[in-house]
């Protein structure tokens, strides 16, 4: 309960900014309460002055009244559901803009524990709740306790004898009611789980649709998709089950309660104590009252749902976020004479090290190759070297200052970096290329794409640069990727180049002739190549192998050629 109160707070704290919107809404609401009471105090004089008494003018004047009013509801609620909804639709984009914003700067180790499918679920379902939460807060939440309250003095008016009955079964109601939404509240998490699971399952089987395809396990991934759909559907059968045993009971209490007070004012009536007009008006205040308290029910077990996955948002939200304008970090140096590595360990879990006690230094203006075994770490390297995870001992340098004390913003600015598999846009190669960079001049840009091999054959589009490569660059080959993703890494003139297996899908020549002019554009500035492929260290001056996490040896490259193949 403490939690739920917690909740409420910060969502009302964060958005309250459009309280004074829902506070308006929730006014216009409560004006709408005393409009209905008049409504159904003017049917009780449209029975006992007008149907009964048989007079027609009193039944006209009675009649035009309702109408007016019902037509003026009508308005009032057709215009404040319009505002309603533009409001939230403005708090929901706000907020998902937030938590977008959010994960963004969330160091990498977040992203490896959460799918990518979970994410977008959070993102466009689970924070569209803060508005659905605020709506239900200063909408239902707000009106129906009044207007049960308002009902109440209206029954007890009419008959208070008739109104002490009906209590016992409001009084029973209002249990079930907490119980309820006790229930909805731990179902629905589940269910958001599940409905998490399932968008990532898919996210991860369309992108790779081409190895499904090729192991041909079409129907055991159907099968998987169809058993997390089965887990879904038990747990909202679940749900609606809970759903379903309330209702009726909700409901069997209210014509329970509308029939005794029907019985009981027959009785009154024999006896002269009210009139037929009076038990009409109680009786549709009494169905009023009970609608009211289910729809307070339903509203109470919706809002329990959505606190639970806002529950869920702010876990994410109090996730610290990397600082990248660290104000006490220094500025990179304009020129990087040199990167050490000193006694460096790091696990992606701490049980089971990738680097043991990694020691090497890398001298200014050195191409240097890095190779080794699958798992030796030498990715790894790279990873530390931006900072996307920290070292669990030891650390790194630059021109002597540890990268730890370093603008984390600026520093990745000064690195560029090209992995085995880059992020195309589904967009034109232009931008493929300016990616985080939109302000270069377009000379710059095909200096960029001469240097990377990549020119040729965008020279081959009838678009040009303008093409668009699709999603996930479908429209390109694997190696036409990669030298979109070099001239990217390359554009800028970084002050430290990492080429990543960055030419695994080029073919030797080329490889031979972009590692040539990338080594010949880089006068005076570090470039590390990591890789299997003897073809491209090669090229170095200098090769660092790893071997189970640990430096087996640093060797100048030509007395390797020809002796060790690391294909």
């Amino acid at each position: 309960m403490n939690n739920t109160f917690h909740i409420l707070k910060r969502i009302i704290k964060d958005g309250k900014s459009y309280i004074p919107a829902f506070s308006l809404l929730g006014g216009i609401g409560l004006v709408l309460i005393p409009v209905e009471f008049y409504g159904l105090l003017l049917s009780k004089r449209l029975v006992d002055k007008g149907f009964l008494l048989q007079n027609w003018d009193t039944t006209k004047d009675i009649l035009f009244i309702l109408i007016i009013l019902f037509m003026l509801r009508s308005l009032i609620r057709y215009g404040t559901s319009i505002f309603s909804n533009k409001v939230q639709f403005r708090i929901n984009q706000t907020f998902q803009d937030e938590l977008f914003s959010h994960i963004l700067h969330l160091p990498v180790r977040f992203f490896t524990k959460e799918p990518t499918g979970k994410l977008m679920s959070r993102i466009l379902d689970d924070a569209t709740r803060f508005s659905s939460v605020f709506g239900i807060l200063f909408g239902p939440a707000l009106l129906n306790p009044f207007k049960l309250l308002a009902l109440l003095g209206l029954l007890t008016y009419i008959s208070s004898r008739m109104c002490v009955l009906m209590l016992f079964s409001t009084i029973i109601s209002l249990l079930i009611i907490e119980g309820m939404g006790r229930r909805l509240r731990i179902i629905s998490k589940q269910i958001q789980e599940q409905n998490a699971t399932i968008s990532s399952f898919i996210e991860q089987v369309f992108p790779n649709i081409e190895l499904v395809k090729c192991k041909t396990t079409e129907k055991e991934t159907a099968v998987t998709f169809r058993q997390l759909l089965e887990g879904l559907i038990q747990l909202s059968l679940k749900m609606l089950r809970v759903r379903l045993i309330s209702s009726p009971l909700l409901e069997c209490l209210k014509y329970l309660a509308v029939g005794g007070v029907f019985v009981y004012g027959s009785w009154l009536i024999s006896k002269g104590l009210l009139t037929i007009g009076a038990l009409t008006t109680f009786l549709g205040a009494t169905y009023l009252f009970f609608n009211t308290l289910s729809m307070l029910g339903q509203t109470y077990g919706l809002l329990r749902e959505d606190l639970a996955r806002m529950e869920i948002i702010y876990g994410i939200l109090d996730s610290s976020p990397e600082s990248l304008e660290n104000i006490s970090g220094n500025d990179v140096p304009s020129s990087i004479d040199s990167v050490e590595f000193k006694e460096v360990t790091f696990g992606y879990n701490p049980l089971r090290p990738v680097l043991i006690d990694v020691s090497c230094h890398i001298s200014h203006a050195e191409f240097l190759a890095i190779t080794g075994q699958s798992g030796s770490g030498k990715t790894t390297l790279a990873r530390l070297l931006l900072r996307f995870y920290e070292p669990d001992s030891g650390e790194i340098r630059l021109n002597g200052e540890p990268i730890s004390q370093i603008n984390l913003g600026a520093l990745r600015s000064s690195i560029g970096i090209v992995f085995q598999e880059n992020l195309i846009l589904d967009s034109t190669i232009k931008e493929n290329i300016t990616y985080g960079n939109s302000g270069v001049s377009m000379s710059r840009i095909i200096a960029a794409a001469k240097i990377s091999q990549a020119h040729n054959f965008i020279k081959a589009f009838p678009d040009l640069y303008d093409t668009v490569v699709g999603e996930h660059g479908k429209n390109l080959s694997g190696g036409q990727r990669q030298r979109i993703a070099i001239a990217r890494a390359i554009l800028t003139d970084p002050q430290i180049l990492i080429l990543d297996e960055a030419t695994s899908f080029i073919e030797l020549r080329q490889e031979e002739a972009i590692l040539k002019r990338i080594k010949e554009s880089r006068c005076g500035k570090i470039t590390l190549i990591i890789s299997h492929r003897l073809s491209a260290i090669k090229m170095a001056e200098r090769i660092l192998t790893l071997d189970n996490g640990r430096v087996l040896d640093t060797t100048d490259s030509q007395s390797l050629i020809g002796h060790v193949d690391y294909a």
